[in-house]
């Protein structure tokens, strides 16, 4: 498991006499060695062959550049700081607090069982996910000069605190830019002055921050703001142009959840009216973005072509079909029944159910349009 056997590209074994290895100091000198060490342990699956990927690699070293570019963003937003206890005020900063403790939790479980494929992939999903493209935009207009000194100050303790734990979670896979970070942090464990002699992250302890209200606030905010700009990218619609907005969701506890991120809503993707509801239709000439739980109508009278939007409709269905088909031969199939871990197939059919949702909301939704 810590050591499985590195194939080539083509599944065959590297040698000399095939010339199908890699030099491991080319490697560190195109990808840095962290990126190579980081891009090596995504790989790995747990089986004893791994197939190499250099394009893994790569991503890895995009991956450090993005941990280096948000830590500097952290850095430079320091004026002013004074350190403290971080203390999660809004529901974005509960929700990152509440991720990370259970990315925290997740690595512990990870190392224990010798994972270290899962840990790199899920590190990876919350580092550049979640922290660097989400709470650091949340962060950006509490961290304005004209922001409210004492919103700001916890703005800014809530950072170094997550970014720290980000750090001690990186460091045993990526040692050398999370050690040339810390070496910057304005706030250094006592007895710390490395990172490689610091405290790791208490899972117990960061348990207390779990709160499953503000994740699923968040993830509806963040479904959302990505629905409306990725329909604004579609149709080449300029963000300064406010755009009507309405969201069907599933529960009368998560229209509450989402109402109240409404002015969070407004600021990342700039929406003149904003409206939820459970019992709602979807409004004349708007689109529909398919999420968890919820639709989002983008209203885009004027701006759009709708002969065009049924024919991306249709063939996201016939996209979606296409992946229900597969997943239903799967599930149908005994053999994979008998093989495959249990959890393994609950998971494909939670894949499949939701396939299948989708499918009959997109159906509904090209109904609609004639």
């Amino acid at each position: 498991i810590i050591h499985p056997t590195v194939m080539a590209a083509d599944g065959k074994p590297m040698s000399k006499s095939r010339g199908n290895g890699v030099d491991p100091l080319k490697l560190m000198q195109d990808y840095g060695a962290d990126g190579m060490r980081y891009g090596l342990l995504m790989q790995v699956t747990g089986a004893q062959d791994m197939k190499f990927n250099e394009a893994k690699l790569e991503s890895s070293r995009n991956f450090a550049n993005k941990v280096k570019n948000a830590s500097r963003f952290v850095l430079m937003n320091l004026e002013g700081f004074e350190p403290g206890e971080p203390e999660p005020t809004t529901p974005a900063d509960r929700w990152i607090f509440s991720r990370l403790a259970k990315i925290v939790a997740a690595v512990d479980e990870g190392y224990d069982n010798f994972e270290f494929g899962d840990i790199t992939r899920e590190l990876y999903s919350f580092v550049w996910n979640e922290f660097c493209d989400w709470y650091i935009e949340f962060s950006k207009a509490r961290l304005a000069a004209d922001a409210d000194p004492a919103d700001r100050l916890a703005c800014q303790r809530n950072l170094v605190f997550v970014l720290g734990q980000i750090l001690r979670l990186l460091h045993p896979i990526m040692p050398f830019i999370t050690e040339e970070v810390y070496g910057e942090m304005p706030v250094k464990e006592e007895g710390a002055p490395m990172l490689i002699v610091a405290s790791w992250p208490d899972a117990q302890a960061l348990a207390a921050y779990v709160d499953e209200d503000a994740e699923r606030a968040i993830a509806m905010v963040c479904e959302v703001v990505g629905a409306i700009r990725s329909t604004r990218s579609r149709y080449g619609i300029s963000p300064k142009v406010a755009l009507p907005v309405a969201v069907k969701v599933d529960a009368e506890t998560d229209a509450a959840l989402l109402l109240a991120q409404a002015h969070l809503i407004g600021q990342l993707a700039n929406v003149e009216e904003f409206d939820v509801a459970v019992e709602t239709s979807k409004p004349a000439e708007s689109t529909v973005v398919l999420g968890t739980g919820l639709e989002v109508y983008v209203v885009l009278a004027g701006h759009v072509d709708f002969a065009a939007e049924r024919a991306r409709l249709q063939k996201e269905r016939d996209g979606l079909a296409k992946d229900a088909a597969k997943f239903e031969k799967k599930l149908s199939n005994p053999g994979f029944l008998a093989k495959a871990a249990p959890e393994i197939v609950e998971k494909d059919k939670a894949k499949l159910a939701d396939l299948t949702d989708k499918l009959q909301r997109l159906e509904a939704q090209i109904a609609e349009l004639g």
